[in-house]
Formats: C-alpha cells, sequence, structure tokens
C-alpha cells in the first residue's frame, strides 16, 4: 500500500470516529432539572406593585412553556405549609418527562408563610438527584437568606466535593449586594452561576438561561491577569467579635468590588469569607473578628470580573483570641417570670441573650430574649412551661451566630394568687389583688363559669397596670370566674389560677 493511499485511509478512519463522536453528543442524556422555588412569608414582599410569588408564578409558567420535552423536571418548595419550622421542605413534583403542568399547577398553589430552608431544600434535591444517578441542574429561586441556621456555602463545597455530576445555579430575587454574596457561594462552589434579578423581566431572563438551556450557560472562567500593588496593615491579634481597623493602599484604582476579608488559615478560598468589608468603604476601614478564636489572615481580595477572577492581592496573619463570655442566672425559675441575668461579652450588634429548650441548638425562633445593647445585669422572661431550658450569650458573629456560653436552668409551674369579693353586684366595678408573674401581657379576666379558652372574655385587666386592678362585671347575673392569665406569646397563654365570683 502507497503511503498516499495510508494517508487517506487516516482520513478516512478520522472522519468516522468524528461522526461517532457527534452522534453520540446528540444522543447524549440531558440530565434533569429540580427548581427549588421559595415560598417563605416573605414572598408577599412587592415589586412593581405584584408580589413575588405571583411575579415567580408568572415567570416561572411562561418559561417552561418552551422547556424541552425530552428533559426530565421535578419542583421542590419550601416555606408553604407551616410558619417558624425549617422542616417545612417538600418535594412537589419528582423529576420525570412531561411534568411541564404538573409544576406550573404546583408552583401556582403555593401560599408562602413559613422560614427560608435553602440550603436543606437544596440538599434534599441533590439528594433527588443522586438517586437519579445522572447530570442534573439545580435552580434555587430565593427572595432571602437562609433562616434556619445552616451554612449554604458549606453545602456547595460538599456538593462539589460528592463527586455527583450536577451544577447549581442561584437566582436571588431582589437580594441586596451583600446578600447576593452569601448565597451566591452554594452556585459558584458547584460550578454555577448566581443570577441577580431584581424585576420580573430579570427573573425571568434568569430562569431561561437556567431552566431551558442549562448546558449552555456561559460559566465564570479565570482571567489571566497580574494582583495589583496593594498594602495592607492591620493588629496582629484582636479579641473574637470584636472591630478593629485596617488600613489599606493601592496605587492602581481599586475595583468597585474590592474588599478586605478574615479568612481561616490553610485556604485560598474567596467564597464564605468569616467577616468582610469593602474597600469603598475607605482607609482604614473597621470590619469585626470572627466569633470563633484561632488563627486567620486579613486579605485585601481584588474582584475582577466574577467570582472566579477574584485575587489576594496582600495577606497578613491574624491571630482572634477568648473573650470572657459568660452568663449567670438562677439554677430555678418560675414559669413566666422574670429573672436578672448578669453576663458578659462583645455586646457587638446583634449580640443577645436568648432562653431555649435545654438541648436545642438552633438560633432563631428563641423563647425569649434581650439584646446586650441593654446593660448588665438585665431582665430575661421565662417561658410559661415548666422544664429544663437553658440560657445562652449569642454572638452576633460575622460568619453567622455562635454560642458562646450557655447554663442550664429548671422552669417550675407558675404561681398566682388573686384577692378579690367572692360576690359583686352586675355592671359594679370591683377591686382585685393580684401576686404573679407579672411578665409583659399578663391579664386578670372574667369568664362564665367553666370556660376553658384564652379568649372572649367578658372584662379584662392587664396586671402591668398595677398590684391592684380595676374590673367591670358583666350584666349578667351568674356564675362566673376570676383568672390569672399569663401571656406566653408564641407559647400560648396560660390560666395559672381562678376562683368562683359571683355576680348579683
Amino acid at each position: 500500500m502507497t503511503s498516499k493511499t495510508l494517508m487517506l485511509a487516516a482520513a478516512s478512519a478520522i472522519a468516522l470516529a468524528s461522526n461517532a463522536t457527534a452522534q453520540d453528543a446528540t444522543s447524549e442524556d440531558p440530565g434533569a432539572v429540580m427548581v427549588v422555588l421559595d415560598a417563605s412569608g416573605s414572598m408577599w414582599g412587592q415589586v412593581d406593585g405584584l408580589t413575588k410569588i405571583e411575579i415567580a408564578r408568572s415567570t416561572l409558567s411562561s418559561t417552561l412553556e418552551d422547556f424541552s420535552p425530552d428533559t426530565e423536571l421535578g419542583l421542590i418548595a419550601y416555606g408553604h405549609r407551616r410558619k417558624g419550622d425549617c422542616s417545612d421542605i417538600e418535594t412537589l413534583v419528582e423529576p420525570a418527562i412531561g411534568t411541564v403542568g404538573e409544576v406550573v399547577s404546583s408552583a401556582s398553589s403555593l401560599n408562602p408563610k413559613g422560614m427560608t430552608p435553602l440550603t436543606d431544600a437544596v440538599r434534599k434535591a441533590a439528594e433527588v438527584m443522586r438517586i437519579k444517578e445522572r447530570k442534573a441542574t439545580i435552580v434555587l429561586l430565593t427572595d432571602g437568606l437562609e433562616t434556619c441556621n445552616a451554612d449554604p456555602c458549606a453545602l456547595g463545597r460538599e456538593l462539589e466535593a460528592s463527586g455527583v455530576d450536577f451544577t447549581t445555579h442561584v437566582i436571588g430575587f431582589g437580594l441586596t449586594k451583600d446578600e447576593g454574596r452569601q448565597v451566591s457561594c452554594l452556585a459558584a462552589e458547584t460550578g454555577g452561576r448566581y443570577f441577580d434579578a431584581s424585576n420580573a423581566e430579570d427573573l425571568g431572563k434568569a430562569l431561561d438561561q437556567t431552566v431551558l438551556q442549562p448546558e449552555d450557560i456561559a460559566l465564570d472562567s479565570p482571567v489571566e491577569r497580574d494582583a495589583p500593588p496593594v498594602t495592607l496593615e492591620a493588629p496582629d491579634e484582636v479579641a473574637m467579635g470584636t472591630s478593629f481597623e485596617v488600613t489599606w493602599s493601592n496605587t492602581d484604582a481599586p475595583g468597585p468590588k474590592d474588599y478586605i476579608d478574615v479568612m481561616e488559615t490553610g485556604t485560598n478560598r474567596t467564597t464564605a469569607e468569616a467577616s468582610y468589608t469593602y474597600v469603598s468603604e475607605g482607609s482604614p476601614l473597621t470590619i469585626r473578628a470572627p466569633a470563633r478564636p484561632g488563627s486567620y489572615n486579613v486579605r485585601y481580595v481584588s474582584e475582577g470580573e466574577s467570582v472566579s477572577d477574584r485575587l489576594v492581592a496582600a495577606s497578613r496573619p491574624l491571630t482572634v483570641t477568648e473573650l470572657a463570655t459568660f452568663v449567670s442566672a438562677p439554677a430555678t425559675a418560675k414559669a413566666g417570670e422574670g429573672i436578672i441575668v448578669v453576663w458578659a461579652g462583645p455586646a457587638g450588634e446583634g449580640d443577645y441573650v436568648d432562653v431555649i429548650e435545654a438541648g436545642a441548638t438552633r438560633t432563631n425562633s428563641e423563647i425569649n430574649y434581650f439584646y446586650t445593647t441593654d446593660a448588665s445585669p438585665s431582665t430575661l422572661w421565662m417561658p410559661v412551661t415548666p422544664g429544663e431550658y437553658q440560657i445562652r450569650y449569642v454572638m452576633e458573629g460575622p460568619e453567622g451566630r455562635v454560642v458562646q456560653y450557655k447554663t442550664t436552668i429548671d422552669v417550675t409551674d407558675a404561681e398566682a394568687v388573686l384577692q378579690a369579693s367572692s360576690s359583686v353586684a352586675a355592671g359594679e366595678t370591683f377591686t382585685v389583688e393580684w401576686e404573679g408573674p407579672g411578665s409583659p401581657g399578663d391579664y386578670v379576666d372574667v369568664v362564665p363559669a367553666g370556660y376553658e379558652e384564652t379568649y372572649g372574655e367578658l372584662a379584662y385587666a392587664y396586671t402591668a397596670d398595677g398590684d391592684v386592678l380595676e374590673i367591670t362585671a358583666p350584666s349578667e347575673p351568674g356564675n362566673y370566674e376570676l383568672r390569672y392569665i399569663l401571656e406566653g406569646g408564641n407559647e400560648g397563654r396560660v390560666v395559672v389560677t381562678s376562683q368562683p365570683l359571683t355576680i348579683r
């Protein structure tokens, strides 16, 4: 065989291989798309005269008119069934072909009312996709930040490390620049993109790219560039949760998104920083130390066109030290009682002391609390339900809330005493002396004998009006009860004591 013949044979083989590759690419599994939709209470907020949930429903419906019939589609929603419940996450439509109508119908019936457990919702979506063991895209549409004590950035790193072939895109609907930073890492860590949507038009464009043609999204790719000439000055050591100054200079013009951050040592990551402040705040600028002691770096980060273009232009070590933090309170207290709590801590913006069920780890939906802007000692009102509780100092750190100290308290049954005439004339104003918790909202009421509800009373007076209350008796003679009601807020009202009252 001549060399010319060999060359023609080789070329033919290459062409055949190319055709086979093209056919494989054409028949490649398109995967599946899972939409994770925010249906928390904040979705009743308005944009251009319409509620966010209305805009989301309408825009999603319009987008899905062009959805590929060969691609599986599913829907997960959160916050649509119960208030204050971080487990309110539901798979409304399992990913499958031909589910567009079901997804639109399910989205249209959502009634926003609850929390924003966006991290666990994306985790649930990933678990559904992992079961499929196929290429998948998760599209999170949220109008708020995580409210259930979870870290979306950490989840992004965890999902990327799992090796499952899926990408998460995040659409922030009406989020501020800082809020967008806090959720964009979920996309960045999984190779996805963050889209900022401030109105219906922006939302439509974002859904078009993420839901209709996710494989065509131009993913962020680093751009080769030199770090700008930067100098950085900061303390060598600061106490946890305290604010300190950083002086910087950049002989080039600082970028509009350049920032100073605090990041734990041993990582070059430029997402999910412990703390940050934009250099547009000037020099020197103030930044808050992390809430956890340890070794960190203070860094000047130059941001280019995208998250992947960030460069650490300067860095210096920072040691964050322990700060004396404690809470001192009685070992026991009566339900609904206001106790004196002595505390010490950073007293930074957002720090607070709370009471919560023993063993609870959440840093939201606490039973009662006071901010540390109140001087120590301060009054903390006890729960209305007897049991074992914890009193905690919670630091609102730049990287999230951190419980710095806790002590146990045993809450026993509430006690109250009422002193009043056992018989009064119809319509007569009579006096009632009382002893009891006296917590905010407590009151003494008059109800028909045997009445068990804590609403619909015939007459009442708040204990805040004084130790001696004046109450006007009902106009109908009969048998009644005089009761002390403990106002438990989210826990509900409790009848502490009652005694007969005859209306003549």
